[in-house]
């Protein structure tokens, strides 16, 4: 699941999550955190929003299921992440291209147990490139049953960097598919890239 919502004060709000399981409950728990998403009050900030969307998602009392959500707030000088066990956003730097991790671990949504999910802050500057990515990406095994892997996803993404962000995507998921030698991946995939301009 992903999603973009726009604010007032121009800053872009993404939503990037990953229902554990699958079939008709899976799909449930990421219709709900779409319908959430639609309405939530980020006046509080997105630990708060967070917060709000585990206690609905434990309302709907689906057992055995669960949310990975994060949220991030982008401006073009500043992200804003918190997640719910969901991998850390990557950024990558225009100036210099060192690739950096933000906000990753916290417990799902929709379990019996709270969390603290701290907000994490990082700069950005014209040019950097967000990458949201599930579990998927990172987990996905080449033939042989090696994973991606954080080290791995940061190098492709070196590589196709210069592109638009919507060739990001398409190249990152070329070279997972390239990886794994053409079948299908062993998890869903879902990945987002932000451009700062």
């Amino acid at each position: 699941y992903y999603d973009f919502r726009s604010e007032g004060d121009g800053a872009l709000v993404v939503a990037i999550g990953d229902a554990t399981g699958h079939g008709v409950a899976a799909g449930t728990m990421v219709t709900a955190a779409k319908a959430l998403f639609s309405v939530l009050d980020l006046g509080r900030g997105l630990g708060a929003a967070l917060a709000e969307c585990d206690r609905a998602l434990r309302g709907l009392q689906v057992r055995r299921l669960h949310m990975c959500l994060a949220l991030a707030r982008v401006t073009p000088r500043a992200l804003a992440v918190c997640a719910a066990a969901m991998p850390p956003v990557l950024i990558r730097r225009r100036a210099g291209g060192v690739v950096e991790e933000v906000g990753a671990g916290g417990l799902p949504l929709g379990g019996g147990l709270e969390a603290e999910r701290p907000e994490l802050e990082a700069g950005l500057a014209p040019g950097d490139l967000l990458l949201f990515a599930s579990d998927g990406l990172f987990e996905d095994p080449d033939p042989g049953g090696a994973a991606f892997g954080f080290a791995g996803v940061a190098a492709a993404l070196g590589e196709v960097a210069e592109a638009t962000a919507a060739e990001v995507v398409e190249r990152l998921m070329v070279r997972a598919a390239a990886r794994r030698g053409g079948g299908a991946p062993a998890d869903d995939i879902t990945v987002v890239a932000v451009r700062v301009l």
